[in-house]
């Protein structure tokens, strides 16, 4: 039985802010509908098999169950919910960036 996967408000706002950035500041449209295509699959994936994608490198994020699929340079990060069928996407984040700092601040 496939899970039931959702994006969290602020995962829904990642995704915006991360296709107006490539459409806008990098120019690149077609980099962007493929962000958001790889995001989907991503999504898909999941669905089928959400232990697929290994737990957080991070000690506090795998602690919390937390796992992570890389979209490129790109880090998805969600959680699993095996009572309800479901599995959460959280954020998607550029790879780069302080990601204490952000998940500290969450």
């Amino acid at each position: 039985m496939d899970f039931r996967v959702k994006l969290s408000e602020q995962a829904a706002q990642d995704v915006s802010d991360i296709i107006e950035y490539i459409c806008d500041v990098l120019y690149n449209p077609g980099a962007a509908e493929h962000f958001y295509s790889e995001v989907n699959k991503k999504r898909g994936k999941i669905s089928e098999n959400p232990y697929m994608y290994p737990l957080s490198r991070d000690k506090k994020l795998s602690a919390e169950c937390i796992r992570t699929a890389i979209i490129g340079n790109y880090l998805m990060f969600y959680s699993v919910d095996e009572a309800n069928n479901t599995a959460c996407i959280i954020r998607i984040i550029y790879g780069k960036r302080d990601l204490i700092s952000i998940f500290s601040g969450d």
